[in-house]
């Protein structure tokens, strides 16, 4: 995040462009927050930051959660954020299923932030079509969000959710879950 000369924000992200063209691809890719800005305080000058979901903080459950890409950015330092297919399936895995839809939660939690939250589900296959926006739901307090997601037949969807807090302009996103219908 930057600001203009008139004080508003301006994202330079480009998580529907680059992000979304290798998932249509069938990349096995998960978001990060990078920074570089030519200053000596290496990540103290922003609020952007890569989430991992680890068990502990351990150099090996952590290298492991970063290499099942159980990972998310942020632009806000202290979001979190847990995204599940099916209640057991978590972000940057794979699973594969005969049904037609699957269940989506996330659990949504900042404690300097009481605001309401947006959750944009985005979806597409690896056949190098796009991926869309396909729904948005509020969230009004930190807590799980759920909902059901008609995947397509016989295809591996990509799934994976933006958060948008909506008083304080930030937003993250999700790894993906792949979901292969069979």
């Amino acid at each position: 995040l930057t600001e203009d000369e008139d004080g508003n924000v301006v994202r330079r992200t480009k998580v529907h462009t680059d992000f979304d063209y290798y998932l249509s691809r069938g990349f096995r890719i998960a978001p990060v927050a990078n920074h570089d800005n030519h200053f000596a305080n290496w990540g103290a000058g922003h609020s952007s930051r890569t989430g991992v979901v680890s068990d502990s903080l351990s150099k090996k459950k952590l290298l492991d959660a970063l290499d099942r890409r159980r990972i998310f950015a942020s632009e806000d330092e202290n979001l979190s954020l847990h995204f599940y297919v099916n209640d057991r399936i978590p972000m940057g895995s794979e699973t594969v299923t005969t049904a037609s839809s699957v269940k989506l939660s996330a659990l949504i939690s900042d404690p300097d932030y009481s605001g309401t939250y947006e959750v944009r589900v985005y979806r597409g296959t690896t056949n190098g079509k796009a991926i869309e926006h396909v729904a948005t739901k509020e969230l009004v307090a930190d807590g799980w969000l759920t909902m059901d997601l008609d995947i397509a037949a016989e295809s591996t969807s990509v799934v994976y959710l933006e958060v948008f807090e909506v008083d304080a302009n930030r937003m993250a996103w999700t790894a993906p879950v792949w979901v292969d219908a069979i």
